[in-house]
């Protein structure tokens, strides 16, 4: 089960649809500091992916909860692009 912080990242980035992202292209680390920058106290870098999943990495959970967010919000249903031949771009409106 995801911590409680780890679900309003989730619901927060749902609710504003990454609006605080510049449109057009964005290196999928850019927006992961736009994500830090404007929830720092929902972003916990000692929170690992490792110690929530069972196929975790060691990387900070909130970033695969961003993931999961942009992946929601992509094309055809969502506003979001990433196109298929470069896996760390996003394109935003």
């Amino acid at each position: 089960m995801a911590r409680d912080d780890i679900t309003r990242l989730g619901k927060n980035l749902m609710d504003d649809r990454f609006s605080f992202v510049p449109g057009g292209e964005q290196d999928l680390h850019d927006v992961y500091n736009l994500v830090k920058h404007r929830y720092p106290d929902l972003c916990d870098d000692d929170f690992l992916c490792e110690m929530n999943c069972s196929s975790g990495h060691n990387r900070p959970e909130w970033e695969h909860e961003v993931r999961r967010v942009l992946d929601k919000l992509k094309k055809p249903k969502g506003p979001l692009e990433k196109p298929k031949k470069r896996p760390r771009i996003w394109i935003f409106p």
